[in-house]
């Protein structure tokens, strides 16, 4: 058994713990969460006070230099499961009072207007006329979310459960996984596709900016994720581009 000191950045005692040799990072933080108010998520362990944050799969002998750790609050956590709960519930709940209050956005006269049977025929032919006519729009919409899911269960399955294991995301037997072949984040480039098929079927200015919106957010993180795939894997394919095939 190690006996390590634990400090915060600040240089504050918390306490001492006791834990095997073999033990890893994430065995620490199980420690110190029973010594302070620290839970798991929240920790940031370091060797240094003003070092970087160390890995959970680091073994104790490989980091307890001097018998002494730094600990660093990283303030209350939530999962990305979530975050993307919350984040697309918004657009639903909007919608969805608009649709059903609209005097909430329009005013008291909206409430109780009703429409006159020949609007209503009217609003029914030129819905079927616009599916008709924009139906390849709809297919382009529906064509990448699917090419989107696909790509993040290829995604998921890169990585066994309960593990950080990192590896290069290849085609696997879906034909839409395709697109790994020659980007490095296929899912936004399906993403951008079904939000441009989503604004020429609805020809709706709001979705159009969400879409350039959209875009330039996820070049940025897909130019990130790419550098950081040449920076870790040697044998990175040099072919592949981030988000736009043969371009971006």
């Amino acid at each position: 058994m190690v006996q390590v000191e634990v400090y915060t950045i600040n240089n504050k005692k918390l306490g001492d713990i006791s834990i095997p040799e073999s033990a890893k990072v994430k065995e620490i933080k199980k420690e110190i969460a029973k010594i302070s108010k620290l839970t798991f998520d929240r920790q940031s362990i370091r060797s240094d006070p003003r070092g970087k944050d160390i890995g959970d799969d680091l073994q104790v002998e490989n980091l307890v230099v001097r018998r002494k750790i730094y600990v660093k609050d990283l303030g209350p956590q939530i999962g990305w499961r979530t975050v993307f709960l919350l984040e697309y519930a918004g657009p639903l709940v909007i919608y969805a009072l608009v649709a059903y209050r609209p005097w909430l956005l329009y005013g008291a006269k909206a409430e109780g207007t009703e429409l006159s049977v020949t609007a209503k025929y009217e609003i029914l032919f030129y819905t079927f006329l616009h599916v008709y006519t924009g139906k390849e729009y709809f297919w382009i919409a529906l064509l990448g979310e699917i090419g989107n899911f696909a790509c993040h269960l290829g995604l998921m399955k890169l990585r066994p459960a309960g593990s950080t294991v990192r590896k290069i995301p290849v085609r696997f037997r879906c034909p839409f996984s395709w697109l790994f072949d020659i980007v490095s984040c296929p899912n936004y480039t399906y993403e951008v596709g079904a939000w441009i098929g989503f604004t020429l079927l609805t020809s709706c200015v709001p979705a159009a900016l969400f879409t350039i919106a959209g875009f330039y957010q996820m070049t940025v993180w897909a130019l990130a994720k790419h550098r950081n795939y040449l920076k870790e894997f040697p044998d990175y394919p040099k072919e592949r581009k981030a988000i736009i095939p043969y371009i971006l």
